[in-house]
């Protein structure tokens, strides 16, 4: 059976290690800004053509010499609203930045609001206006000077709805709202008091030459005014019209969003009637009191009336799980913030705390105050209500206000046939004493690139081994008990060895993601292992195997696009 054949479920055959993003990505809205190889969409600014004898494309670097007299280069397309993510080096004590709603005008440099990007030693790095991650002489960087580091550093820049905000290794450098009463005051104190339109009109992003040393890559950008969604309307500002509620606490409409309070001991939901898939949902939430409350996605209600599915935490309390992944009456915690300090750090309790949720197929991930917080892969549900959770008890009062939603589609499951199991024997004999194993192997899905496959199997008193490996290279099932569960195969790929599994007799469900370098696998919706430095494969076989044991398949299914 082929990938390929079933419904045109992937994007095309291509080499992840070149595009360095995965479907998933691409669904979301991401495209690459450079392709790490070529200088396809970029030029020098006032320019045509790729200043050669300045800038160079070296080890997946845009890469500025020194003195080079390249000048500053410009992307060829334009952005109004997006994200921009990138990595940035420069030479120690250089000076260089990321313009962006840059216009290009006749004999005027490169004007537009930039990130001030500085190498460690820097002179100007001591003047917050001037700081690495500040937007230059206009707004000054928070908590300056920000730690920079030697080698690569994180830059992202969010301009969206008139929203600005600079992020420099996953902290807040720089808020501002253009065309603000501060914006103009700022704007008319600094060098770009003559340049009214100063970051307010659709323009180029721009790599700055200022003669130091550079070295940008993994540039991203997600255009946020041309991303194909719908953008649903939750909420009308006045009612409660479009929800439906369960339990007794006490929802009330009010100017900009929802108050939520508890008023008994059961945990209660404000849901919306519409279901949705793909989305990307932002929120402002404050937490008024100490108790917690939580965001339902893909959520459904039981015929008596209880929730269960997915919940984004909303945690005052010393924990500070705020943003983590929760199921709701199910499975528990799928993703806490154990090891994350800057997220268990970024929720605020008692002030207004932005909430950015995406839930793109199984790719599950949450934002509080622009940190990342949760990102997980769960195929469970696909689908269902969003809600507002108060916790049970008198203790929770939260607002949720300034709801946006962007549709993306829905995506489904879409069958390939069972496979055909191949049985295989053998017979060795040690200390005189002779044995006979039998194996049963099958090729349950071939032409893998990237994917989540669902697969309901039965394996007796056997122990199940699971490999992903490329299409043509022989496999010989492990028995690998002790190892980590999931690990690096000899022929590419990985396998997950039988220790995981145990013994059943009856059906069991197995679910794989598998996505660039990340891979994880399910059993019956509880996670069995994780790695995320798997080798990308293209057009590879997933088999499974069982020692001394029947194996039978019931279904397989893989997942599809979002339509």
């Amino acid at each position: 059976m082929s990938f390929l054949l079933l419904l045109s479920l992937a994007a095309p055959l291509q080499s992840l290690e070149q595009s360095r993003l995965t479907v998933l990505e691409r669904g979301a809205g991401w495209q690459l800004l450079f392709d790490g190889e070529t200088t396809s969409g970029w030029r020098g600014y006032g320019r045509v053509g790729f200043p050669d004898e300045g800038w160079a494309v070296e080890d997946g670097c845009l890469h500025l010499r020194a003195a080079g007299g390249g000048g500053d280069l410009v992307s060829e397309a334009t952005f109004e609203d997006f994200e921009l993510e990138l990595e940035w080096k420069i030479a120690a004590g250089g000076n260089s930045g990321v313009k962006y709603r840059v216009l290009e005008r006749a004999g005027q440099g490169a004007i537009g609001p930039e990130f001030q990007v500085l190498g460690p030693e820097a002179r100007e790095a001591a003047d917050a206006l001037h700081a690495t991650g500040s937007l230059y002489a206009v707004f000054p960087a928070q908590g300056a000077p920000l730690p920079v580091e030697a080698g690569f550093n994180r830059a992202r820049i969010v301009v969206h709805s008139g929203r600005v905000e600079h992020w420099l290794n996953g902290r807040l450098a720089v808020q501002a709202l253009v065309g603000s009463d501060e914006w103009e005051a700022r704007r008319k104190q600094s060098k770009f008091a003559g340049v009214g339109d100063f970051g307010t009109e659709r323009g180029h992003v721009l790599f700055q030459d200022h003669g130091d040393e550079v070295w940008f890559r993994d540039v991203r950008i997600r255009d946020l005014s041309a991303l194909a969604a719908r953008e649903v309307a939750l909420y009308d500002g006045a009612s409660l019209a479009g929800w439906r509620m369960h339990g007794d606490a006490r929802y009330v409409p009010e100017p900009g969003g929802i108050l939520g309070e508890s008023s008994s001991g059961a945990h209660s939901f404000l849901v919306t009637e519409r279901k949705l898939g793909d989305f990307v949902l932002e929120v402002d939430v404050k937490a008024e009191k100490p108790g917690n409350a939580g965001i339902q996605v893909r959520s459904h209600a039981r015929p008596d009336g209880s929730v269960h599915g997915c919940q984004i935490e909303i945690d005052p309390s010393p924990r500070a799980w705020s943003g983590g992944l929760y199921d709701e009456a199910r499975r528990g915690w799928l993703q806490g913030l154990q090891e994350n300090p800057a997220g268990r750090a970024a929720f605020r309790p008692g002030e207004w705390n932005r909430f950015r949720i995406e839930c793109i197929g199984p790719w599950i991930r949450t934002w509080v105050n622009g940190v990342p917080v949760t990102d997980y892969f769960d195929a469970m549900d696909l689908s269902g209500f969003v809600g507002l959770q108060v916790h049970g008890g008198w203790n929770t009062r939260v607002r949720w206000h300034g709801m946006r939603l962007w549709d993306l589609g829905t995506r489904g499951w879409q069958s390939a046939d069972p496979p055909a199991v191949g049985v295989f024997g053998s017979t060795r004999t040690v200390g005189g004493s002779t044995s006979s194993t039998r194996t049963a192997v099958a090729d349950v899905l071939d032409g893998l690139t990237e994917f989540t496959a669902r697969v309901l199997f039965r394996h007796g008193s056997g122990r199940p081994a699971v490999a992903l490996h490329p299409e043509g290279r022989l496999w010989t099932p492990p028995i690998q008990r002790g190892l980590a569960p999931l690990y690096p195969h000899r022929a590419g790929g990985w396998t997950l060895n039988d220790e995981p599994f145990g013994i059943s007799e009856g059906w069991r469900e197995l679910t794989i993601f598998n996505y660039g370098s990340r891979v994880a696998v399910d059993l019956d919706g509880k996670r069995l292992a994780e790695i995320r430095d798997a080798l990308p494969l293209v057009g590879a076989v997933l088999s499974i195997a069982v020692h001394d044991g029947p194996l039978e398949f019931a279904r397989v299914e893989l997942l599809g696009e979002a339509r």
